[in-house]
């Protein structure tokens, strides 16, 4: 069960939001660098950068954040195959 006032919930619900919008974000935003917090999409900057530096004078807090390049994404990764523990795996 989520809970919306956990940082690693708040961080997940962006990754599953920046998946769900990444067709619309590749037509509005490809190239740029984005940053969801929750379902809300609240920064975007042509670089990293910029981005992570805007964040930090706004004191946002990083750890609720997901912070990604808009582009197309690449096949999953099984950490499990590294010996890393993931949840719900």
């Amino acid at each position: 069960m989520e809970n919306k006032n956990n940082p690693v919930d708040i961080q997940h619900l962006g990754w599953e939001t920046f998946k769900q919008q990444l067709p619309e974000l590749m037509t509005t935003h490809s190239g740029q660098w984005v940053a969801f917090r929750g379902e809300n999409l609240i920064a975007q900057a042509p670089t990293q950068r910029i981005i992570l530096r805007e964040l930090v004078e706004n004191e946002v807090p990083l750890e609720e954040l997901l912070v990604r390049l808009v582009g197309p994404l690449g096949p999953p990764l099984d950490l499990r195959r590294f010996g890393i523990k993931v949840r719900g795996l």
